[in-house]
């Protein structure tokens, strides 16, 4: 799937009630393509491996996407540890945390299944624990 997903072809995400700016979505409104940080990269890959059941209940994680130019890619993949990036081991103390609207700066998105697409009218419930 990301092999196939063109970042070019991405488009600025217009439903989004609230949440930090950046979100995108592909031409079809099928994915939900968003900035992430590496804990939130963590959950994904946790739950999908631990909490299968839980993960059910999530909109669907296909993976990761690096965004921008190839220099900006190249420089956001350049290994600074041993430690292998998006894992808990990872994670830095300085985690930036929630936003609070702001833009995440980073070339790497998660990309989703965009539960409300062919929805007139959705209505998600977006809890935090």
């Amino acid at each position: 799937m990301a092999s196939s997903l063109d970042p070019s072809s991405l488009v600025a995400f217009e439903d989004a009630a609230a949440g930090h700016d950046g979100v995108l979505s592909d031409s079809t409104g099928d994915l939900f393509i968003k900035p992430c940080t590496p804990a939130e990269i963590a959950f994904y890959e946790s739950s999908l491996a631990s909490h299968p059941t839980f993960a059910a209940l999530m909109p669907t994680f296909m993976g990761t996407l690096q965004l921008g130019s190839p220099d900006q890619i190249l420089a956001a993949q350049a290994p600074t540890s041993g430690i292998t990036p998006g894992t808990a081991a990872s994670l830095p103390l300085s985690d930036p945390g929630p936003l609070k609207g702001k833009k995440l700066d980073t070339q790497t998105a998660i990309v989703l299944e965009n539960v409300a697409a062919g929805f007139e009218r959705p209505n998600i419930m977006d809890i935090k624990l």
